[in-house]
């Protein structure tokens, strides 16, 4: 957490100091483009025009600071804010200039405007300017001004190659601007190393003479997914995209329609991935587009079902930190859509398409579907009680003192069962951090985090740090859940840290005296599983990542339905990973000690204390402990459900596993 809160005082900083870069450049162009020593009386030949030219000169520094004020924040508010203070010291400074004409000046408030991220975007001032020359006897003379940037993209649909951007840019009066050159004109790149955009120089244009300008796109842009920045020998600045919608259409597998009557949860992250369940989805016939560094107020989200209409729907722009691993909450309306930021929405396996757009400009509001406090939020999301949040369909309570766990029941307050997270070495951990509320209320999800901890340490597991998120979907009845280890590098060790054992997550189902059925295959979309009746643990484990698959269990009555899972209706819990979230826990102890047959994986046992484990380091008889001074992390995210007596759970972990190790398709098309 202390890194997260890191991150963002480094990013209010930066901010700021490009904010008064910005501000020192844009006084550098006002006071040179103005006269620099009070003017003489006598030299009154076109004074009124003198006066009209450098009261156009300030408006057009006023919205040369506007908009660079835009790009760096995306916070229309502050940026008009900024720019009337800039207006009204160019004002005062003209004063001075002037005073030998006894210029008395009186202004209405300037309006400031601007629509980017188009193939037509535009930056414009305008403002009205009462004023009198006394000391030469003229008086109730105005100037109505506007100071303004437009250009238009027009490859495409026009183009001459496929590798050239070109432009028409025109200034107030719809003038064509015909004196531009390569400094005039930059690109804005994703970075994929970075996670972020960055500004890319150009450096040869061609000038056609009449306004219009053709330039190389970036190898890594292309004609059809583009961000150009234009900004005149004024200062004023547009930028535009050569898309302002991104629709994805999914590929669903054949069956998946009837896997679940609930949501699933997809996230598109910043540089063009889409995922769910922690894996990516397979892009085919086209690459991930990122979204462009927008403001989060601009942006829509629709979705088609197929054969149905088109509606908008609720979701919601999470920020992240550490390559998505630290949830900070809700992004700001105002915040430019950055980097690790996503946007998260519901999907039903009958989505045909879903579509990201966004409007560039500054006076749009944001959609009730997305802010907290209007139509979207609260309508899923519920506090029924202290330290517990509900989502329509299940509560979910967590404990704040003693041992780490949420507990899940109905919305009656039914117990369907508790997760108990993490022991190390034999030792459980506790709460007494309390829970971080990340993101409540949600629109899609609410989000929750500890830092697990014991103050009599975790026996022989020395520095080590926890961290455990529980992702909560609306009108779900199922949880997501992050957890990370840390074993940190401690040069003052005298000894190895030893470790005997180490679990993640407990599902504890609330009945007993039922069976667990768990994979147990050579492939992650077998079929296979194992009955699991006994009452002492039972391993599901690999000394090594060789292949064998534990992907999903599922705890039931065993009324086993043919060909699919083995529960068919009734009261029952289970959990899902992927294949890549299995093979994280072998690697554990495969890196450390292959020798001394330590094993991970998942255990469980029935009886009258049935409980599921998942286990980067299962304790047996066969396993001596780990010994180790190096610094070394596992991470693991799983889907843990809870269905109720008397309903016909939709939840069958066997096709949701096929469905994630199985990744559905999808194509994505720019307009």
């Amino acid at each position: 957490m202390d890194k997260s809160r890191r991150k963002q005082g480094q990013f209010i900083i930066v901010a700021a100091v490009l904010i008064l870069l910005v501000l020192i450049s844009t006084l550098v162009f006002l006071y040179s483009n103005l006269p620099t020593t009070a003017v003489s009386v006598q030299n009154f030949l076109g004074s009124e025009k003198s006066v009209e030219q450098a009261i156009q000169k300030v408006y057009a520094s006023s919205a040369s600071y506007y908009g660079s004020i835009l790009n760096v924040t995306g916070n229309v508010t502050y940026a008009r804010q900024q720019a009337n203070l800039l207006t009204v010291d160019g004002f005062n400074h003209l004063s001075t200039i002037f005073s030998s004409y006894g210029l008395t000046m009186s202004a209405s408030t300037p309006v400031f405007s601007a629509d980017w991220y188009s193939t037509t975007a535009y930056t414009y001032v305008e403002g009205t300017v009462h004023f009198n020359l006394t000391q030469l006897g003229l008086s109730g003379l105005s100037e109505n001004t506007t100071q303004e940037l437009m250009a238009q993209i027009v490859c495409p649909p026009k183009c001459v190659s496929n590798t050239e951007a070109t432009v028409n840019v025109t200034s107030e009066g719809g003038q064509p601007v015909i004196n531009l050159g390569p400094p005039n004109f930059f690109f804005k790149v994703f970075s994929q190393d970075a996670d972020a955009w960055v500004q890319q120089p150009v450096t040869s244009v061609v000038n056609y003479g009449n306004g219009t300008y053709s330039m190389p796109i970036p190898s890594s842009s292309s004609s059809q997914a583009y961000i150009l920045g234009v900004e005149d020998n004024r200062g004023i600045l547009v930028i535009l995209s050569s898309y302002s919608r991104l629709t994805y259409t999914l590929n669903w597998p054949s069956g998946s329609t009837s896997l679940s009557s609930q949501p699933m949860v997809v996230e598109f992250l910043n540089n063009g991935q889409v995922r769910w369940l922690e894996q990516n989805l397979v892009f085919t016939s086209s690459t991930p587009v990122p979204i462009p560094p927008v403001p989060v107020k601009d942006l829509l989200v629709n979705e088609t079902p197929a054969g149905g209409m088109s509606t908008y729907v609720p979701f919601q722009v999470e920020d992240w930190a550490s390559n998505y691993t630290v949830p900070l909450g809700l992004a700001g309306n105002l915040t430019l859509f950055s980097d690790f930021q996503m946007v998260v929405v519901e999907a039903y396996t009958n989505t045909q398409t879903i579509t990201i757009s966004w409007n560039g400009l500054d006076s749009t509001n944001q959609t009730p579907y997305s802010i907290p406090g209007t139509v979207a939020s609260g309508r899923y999301f519920t506090v029924p009680g202290s330290n517990t949040f509900a989502n329509s369909n299940i509560k979910v309570q967590m404990n704040t003192g003693g041992s780490v766990y949420i507990q899940v029941s109905t919305m009656s307050g039914s117990n369907l069962g508790s997760v108990y997270f993490i022991r190390a070495d034999k030792v459980n951990s506790t709460a007494y951090g309390n829970y971080t509320e990340t993101l409540i209320p949600g629109v899609v999800r609410d989000i929750l985090q500890v830092e697990p901890e014991n103050s009599g340490g975790f026996g022989q597991a020395y520095d080590t740090y926890f961290q455990v998120v529980v992702l909560i979907p609306a009108r779900t009845n199922w949880v997501q859940t992050f957890q990370r280890v840390f074993f940190v590098n401690d040069s003052s060790l005298v000894y190895p840290r030893g470790v005997s054992d180490l679990m993640l997550a407990k599902l504890i189902p609330a009945k007993s005296s039922l069976d667990w059925f768990i994979q147990g295959a050579t492939t992650p979309t077998s079929n296979l599983y194992t009955e699991v009746s006994s009452t002492t643990p039972q391993p599901f484990n690999q000394s090594t990542p060789n292949g064998e698959y534990h992907l999903w269990g599922v705890y039931c009555s065993g009324s086993v339905r043919s060909g699919k899972d083995p529960c068919n209706s009734g009261y029952n819990v289970g959990y899902l990973m992927t294949s890549n979230g299995l093979m994280s826990l072998y690697y554990f102890p495969a890196n450390f000690s292959s020798k001394n047959l330590c094993s991970a994986g998942v255990r469980a046992q029935t009886g009258s204390n049935p409980y599921a484990e998942v286990d980067p380091l299962i304790p047996h008889s066969g396993c001596g402990g780990m010994s180790f001074f190096e610094t070394y992390t596992v991470s693991w995210s799983g889907m843990l459900w809870f269905w109720p007596s008397g309903q016909s759970s939709q939840m069958d972990p066997y096709m949701l596993s096929v469905l994630v190790e199985s990744p559905l398709s999808i194509s994505v098309s720019t307009q």
